[in-house]
Order: C-alpha cells, then sequence, then structure tokens
C-alpha cells in the first residue's frame, strides 16, 4: 500500500469521525433542548402541586370548621328539642291541671 493509499483511508476515517461528531452534536443538542423543556415541565408540575396543596389544606381547614359547626348545631338542636318537650310536658300538665268542666 502505498502513501497516497494511507492518506485516502486517513481521509476516509476522518470523514466517518466528523459523520460521527455531527451526528453526535446534534444528538446533544436535541438531548439539551429535552432537557430544558422537561425542567420548564417540572417546575410548572412544582407550582401546580404547591398550588394544589394550598388549596387541599384550605378545603381540609374549612370541612374541620364545617364539622365544628354541625356538632355545634347538634348540640343546640338537642338541647331545644329537650327544652321544647319540656315545655310541652309543661303545657300538657297545666291543661290537664287546669279547671274540670262541671257535670252539672
Amino acid at each position: 500500500m502505498d502513501e497516497q493509499e494511507w492518506l485516502r483511508r486517513i481521509d476516509e476515517h476522518l470523514e466517518t469521525s466528523k459523520h460521527y461528531m455531527r451526528e453526535g452534536n446534534e444528538l446533544m443538542a436535541r438531548m439539551d433542548e429535552t432537557m430544558e423543556r422537561n425542567r420548564v415541565a417540572f417546575e410548572d408540575l412544582r407550582e401546580y402541586l404547591q398550588q394544589a396543596t394550598t388549596v387541599l389544606g384550605a378545603l381540609v381547614t374549612e370541612i374541620r370548621s364545617d364539622k365544628e359547626e354541625s356538632r355545634d348545631w347538634r348540640r343546640e338542636s338537642r338541647a331545644w328539642r329537650k327544652e321544647t318537650r319540656e315545655w310541652h310536658r309543661a303545657l300538657l300538665e297545666k291543661l290537664d291541671n287546669g279547671p274540670q268542666p262541671s257535670g252539672a
């Protein structure tokens, strides 16, 4: 193999290497773009999850408050029903013990 053949083969290898380097650079550029899109997507997701956590926390607080109010209302309702029954019983006693109609 003469010197020209060696130079031709070296040039072929260099061209092939350039091709692979170009493909590698394009691939790295696409990977960088993908990584940037993923970073932005994860930031958006994190922000969404923070907002969702805040909203869910507010809902839990509201539900707990509603449960306490409901318990208070039931407690007051029971007391009111008990008082109403006592008034009703007292009224019936007055009606039962009131003036009796005469038989004459």
